[in-house]
């Protein structure tokens, strides 16, 4: 299954086969921001203008909506399950960070991650098991951190601001441990690739016109994808240095993400989303 959500706020659930309509909820009327499946694919946490984050059950036959849980005074902006589906971080308009136990609704500040007055538009968790996590802002900052459920502490491992003030996207790299793979306005035309160690971008692959308006990094290979403003879905092979444009949309591509395995990628553009099959 896919999901998407509206200015209306309604999120809609599709069959990734056919992309045929499954269901709609409409648990709110104010914009929804964002949105998340759970690792088991059977919640989606729907981030909302009004401060309030839902969890919709779609592998129930009901169609269950949670209580809302309410995060900030400002928007939320994005969303994202811990590995075992037990939390969703969710980031602010404000550039705050919290956690909302989705049994409870228990909230907890991620100190280590206060206010920034910018909107964080990026959040991504490691695959390293050690509840390490990433975040970016519309100013171009860049955080790293860690936070533990079970005792609300938090540790701030990196803040950095990368180069301009404007948005970033990034993702942790599945292949290679303490880098980031990044893109968007903040950075310019190309990827390019960030140590957490020495704190610093070490390697560029810039051998393209566009800037990055998304991007995601498959969870196998070494494959990257960003969108553009010139409607182009393009794939980079950053082990190869090799890529490929895509034509689909009709407008600018503001979203994009993986399957699981890696074998789907979806893209969306204002109204249109595409479902495209990737092949090695």
């Amino acid at each position: 299954m896919t999901a998407s959500c509206d200015i209306g706020g309604a999120v809609c659930v599709w069959a990734t086969s056919g992309m045929e309509h499954l269901r709609t909820f409409r648990p709110a009327h104010t914009q929804c921001r964002c949105i998340a499946f759970s690792p088991d694919g059977k919640s989606i946490a729907a981030g909302y203008d009004d401060g309030v984050v839902r969890i919709l059950a779609v592998g129930s036959a009901a169609g269950t909506t949670s209580d809302a849980m309410v995060i900030t005074d400002g928007a939320v902006t994005a969303v994202s399950f811990d590995n075992h589906g037990e939390s969703v971080v969710c980031g602010a308009s404000t550039g705050a960070i919290a956690v909302a136990h989705v049994g409870t609704g228990r909230l907890q500040a991620v100190s280590a991650c206060p206010p920034t007055a910018s909107p964080v538009v990026c959040l991504r968790r490691s695959g390293d098991g050690h509840g390490t996590w990433l975040a970016t802002c519309a100013n171009g900052l860049l955080r790293v951190f860690k936070h533990d459920l079970s005792t609300g502490s938090s540790t701030l491992i990196l803040q950095d601001v990368l180069l301009h003030e404007a948005p970033v996207f990034a993702d942790f790299s599945p292949s290679e441990p303490g880098v980031i793979l990044c893109g968007g306005p903040g950075l310019g035309p190309g990827i390019y690739f960030y140590d957490i160690t020495v704190k610093r971008i070490v390697k560029r692959f810039v051998d393209m016109d566009q800037v990055a308006s998304s991007l995601a990094v498959s969870p196998t290979g070494t494959l990257i994808t960003i969108g553009t403003q010139e409607m182009l879905v393009k794939v980079v092979d950053y082990d190869e240095g090799t890529f490929q444009d895509f034509t689909g949309h009709s407008d600018a591509v503001s979203s994009m993400v993986f399957g699981p395995t890696g074998g789907v990628l979806l893209t969306a553009a204002d109204t249109d989303i595409v479902q495209w099959s990737v092949r090695i």
